[in-house]
C-alpha cells in the first residue's frame, strides 16, 4: 500500500513538472520578439506635390528628400513635421550646402540628413567632383557642425569610371547608390533580371563596406529610367528588384520622375509593406 501511495505521489509530481515546463515554454515564446510582418527596407521619396499626398503612408524608417534652396527648404521641412518620416536636405555642391545650413540654422529648423549629391551634369565645380574624397570629408564637417548625418549620392555614370572614389564612404553616414544604370540597358531597352541587378548593386555595396563597414546604404530605383514611357517598370518589377537586394541595403528611394499619378507609387509601397 505504501508503495502504491508513493507511486501516485511520484506520478503527480512528474505531471506537475511537465505542466510547468509547458507553461514556461509558452510564456517564453510569447515574450520573444516576433519578426516584423513589414519589409525591413525603408522607403524614400523625393518631395513633390504627388509624394506629399502619400507621405502619411510612410513610417519612421522612411525618408523624404528635397533639393529646395533658400527659404523654400525651410517651408518644405516644416510641411513634413506632421509626418513620422526622416527628412533629407539635398545640395549639389558644398557652397549650396553651407547656404542651406545657414537658412535652417537661422530658422531653427531640423533636417535629419544633409545630402551631398555631386553630379557631372550638376552645379558642382570640377574640383569638388574630381577630389570627391576631400569633398565628402568637407560635407561631413558641415553636417556635423549643423547636427545632422551626411548622405552622399554621386552620379553613377561618374562612379562607374572612378570606383576608387568609393573610399569616400569612410566620411559618410549614408550612401545612396543611383542604380538606374543597372536596371536597364539604355541602348537595347532590355531590363535587367533581378539576379543581374542584385549582382551589380552587391558589387558596389562591397566596395562601400570595405571603406566603411558601418555605412547605411540606400538604393535609388527609378520607375521610369531616362523618363521614357517605354522604360517604365511595373510595381511588380520594382518589387522584384527591391527584394533581390533587401538583405544588403537599408532602404530604397523610389524615383518618381516622369510619373504624373500616385497610383504606381502607392502600389509599390503597399507591396513592400506586405509580408
Amino acid at each position: 500500500m505504501c508503495y502504491n501511495f508513493l507511486m501516485k505521489k511520484i506520478i503527480i509530481l512528474i505531471s506537475f513538472l511537465v505542466g510547468l515546463l509547458i507553461v514556461v515554454g509558452i510564456v517564453k515564446q510569447e515574450q520573444m520578439p516576433t519578426k516584423p510582418s513589414k519589409s525591413l527596407l525603408g522607403i524614400g521619396l523625393g518631395l513633390s506635390p504627388t509624394t506629399l499626398t502619400i507621405a502619411h503612408e510612410l513610417s519612421e524608417v522612411d525618408f523624404v528628400d528635397n533639393k529646395a534652396t533658400g527659404r523654400e527648404v525651410r517651408e518644405n521641412i516644416k510641411e513634413l513635421e506632421s509626418y513620422p518620416v526622416k527628412t533629407v536636405c539635398v545640395s549639389l555642391n558644398l557652397t549650396e550646402m553651407r547656404e542651406k545650413v545657414s537658412v535652417l540654422s537661422d530658422e531653427n529648423v531640423n533636417c535629419d540628413y544633409l545630402g551631398f549629391n555631386p553630379e557631372q551634369r550638376g552645379k558642382i565645380p570640377n574640383s569638388e567632383l574630381e577630389d570627391l574624397v576631400s569633398s565628402v570629408k568637407s560635407a561631413r564637417d558641415i553636417a556635423q557642425g549643423y547636427g545632422a548625418q551626411l548622405l552622399t549620392g554621386p552620379g553613377m555614370k561618374f562612379m562607374l569610371s572612378n570606383e576608387e572614389l568609393y573610399s569616400a564612404a569612410k566620411y559618410s553616414d549614408v550612401w545612396i547608390i543611383q542604380s538606374q544604370q543597372f536596371q536597364i540597358d539604355n541602348k537595347t531597352g532590355v531590363k535587367a533580371e533581378p539576379e543581374e541587378y542584385s549582382a551589380e548593386v552587391g558589387r558596389v555595396v562591397d566596395m562601400l563596406k570595405s571603406s566603411n563597414p558601418e555605412i547605411i546604404i540606400w538604393v535609388q530605383i527609378m520607375i521610369e529610367p531616362g523618363e521614357r514611357d517605354e522604360n517604365e517598370f511595373s510595381p511588380d518589377e520594382i518589387i522584384a528588384l527591391a527584394r533581390s537586394i533587401e538583405k544588403d541595403v537599408d532602404a530604397i528611394r523610389i524615383n518618381t520622375q516622369g510619373i504624373s499619378d500616385d497610383e504606381t507609387i502607392k502600389e509599390v509601397i503597399r507591396l513592400l509593406r506586405t509580408p
